[in-house]
C-alpha cells in the first residue's frame, strides 16, 4: 500500500512538472513569436524608410553623366537668377516672380540636390546682380525649398504628374511664399511699425494668388507638353522604373 501511495504521489508530481513545463514552453513560444514579429516589423519599417530615402535622393528622372547634370543645373541657376532680377513689381514689396519654374524643373527632372542648388544660387546671384536691401537668409531658405519640395513630392507620392504638380505648388505656396517669404519681409519692413504678421499676410495674399496661378499654369503647360522630357531624352536614357502617368 505504501508503495502504491508513493507511485501515485510520484505520478502527480510528474504530471505537475509536465504541466509546468508545458506552460513554460508556451510562454517561451509566445515570447519568441513576439520577438520574431517585432523583428520583422522593424525590418519592414527600416526597408520602407530606406526605399523612401532612396526615392527622395534619387538622381532624377533620367540617367545622365555628371557633366551633363552640371550643365543643366548651371543653365537653370542662371534662369533662376534672371527671374529674381526681372521680377514684375505689382505693388510695394509684392512682385510677380517666376522663380518657381526653374526650381521646379531642377527638382523634378534632376533631383533634390540640383533643385536645392538652383534655388539657393539663383537667389544669391540675383541678389548680387540686383540688390534689394540686406540679404535675408529666410528668403534663401524658401528658395531652397522651392527646389526640394517638388523633388520629394514627385518621388514619394503615388499620384499622377498633374496632381503631383498641384500638391507641390500648394506646399510651396504655403511654406515658402506665404510662410517664409512673407515672414521675412514682415520682419524687415513692417514688424517695427506694429503691424501684425497676419495683417501683413492678408495684404499680400491677393498678389500671391496671382503669382501661384501664373506659375502653376506655366508649369502645367511645360509638363504636359513634355518639352523638358524630350529635351533631356535626346542626350540621356530614361530610367525604366520611372512610370508616372502623364
Amino acid at each position: 500500500d505504501l508503495f502504491v501511495i508513493y507511485l501515485d504521489k510520484q505520478s502527480k508530481v510528474d504530471n505537475m512538472r509536465q504541466v509546468s513545463q508545458a506552460k513554460e514552453d508556451a510562454v517561451n513560444e509566445r515570447f519568441a513569436l513576439r520577438y520574431v514579429a517585432k523583428s520583422v516589423a522593424k525590418k519592414a519599417l527600416e526597408c520602407a524608410w530606406y526605399r523612401t530615402l532612396l526615392q527622395i535622393f534619387d538622381k532624377g528622372v533620367f540617367f545622365m553623366n555628371k557633366t551633363l547634370k552640371l550643365t543643366y543645373t548651371a543653365v537653370l541657376t542662371a534662369i533662376c537668377a534672371l527671374t529674381n532680377v526681372f521680377s514684375v513689381q505689382l505693388s510695394g514689396s509684392n512682385y510677380l516672380s517666376f522663380t518657381y519654374i526653374p526650381c521646379f524643373i531642377a527638382g523634378i527632372y534632376l533631383g533634390i540636390f540640383p533643385g536645392i542648388t538652383v534655388g539657393l544660387l539663383g537667389d544669391v546671384i540675383g541678389q548680387l546682380i540686383h540688390p534689394m536691401g540686406a540679404y535675408n537668409p529666410l528668403i534663401g531658405l524658401s528658395c531652397v525649398l522651392l527646389g526640394a519640395i517638388p523633388a520629394i513630392v514627385y518621388r514619394t507620392l503615388p499620384l499622377n504628374r498633374p496632381l503631383k504638380l498641384i500638391v507641390s505648388i500648394l506646399l510651396c505656396a504655403v511654406i515658402c511664399t506665404s510662410g517664409l517669404n512673407t515672414f521675412a519681409l514682415w520682419v524687415m519692413y513692417s514688424a517695427s511699425s506694429g503691424k501684425t504678421f497676419w495683417v501683413y499676410l492678408g495684404a499680400r495674399l491677393p498678389f500671391q494668388l496671382v503669382m501661384f496661378a501664373v506659375n502653376g499654369v506655366l508649369l502645367l503647360a511645360i509638363q504636359q507638353s513634355n518639352i523638358i522630357d524630350k529635351l533631356i531624352a535626346k542626350s540621356t536614357q530614361p530610367k525604366k522604373h520611372c512610370n508616372d502617368e502623364k
